[in-house]
């Protein structure tokens, strides 16, 4: 930056502002509102896939847990039989 520069920056107070409104008018609404409901409906998708995956894992677990109790039943019942 030039001593011209400066000065110039120095006599226009609203060089910021027009350096403000011109990124402004470089924003796109319509693209931006797209690419928030693309990220939306792809966390969306995220959260039924967990959801899912954790169904998955809960029903796994509920088919061991039946099994160990079968298995802690026989023992139990072995065991008594054996006294």
């Amino acid at each position: 930056m030039t001593t011209d520069d400066k000065s110039s920056d120095q006599t226009n107070p609203l060089s910021g502002i027009e350096e403000l409104l011109k990124l402004l008018v470089q924003v796109d609404p319509i693209t931006l509102g797209t690419q928030a409901l693309d990220g939306t409906r792809r966390l969306v998708d995220e959260i039924f896939a967990a959801i899912a995956a954790f169904t998955t894992t809960m029903d796994n677990l509920n088919a061991t847990a039946t099994r160990l109790n079968v298995f802690m039943d026989r023992m139990q019942e072995q065991y008594l039989e054996d006294q």
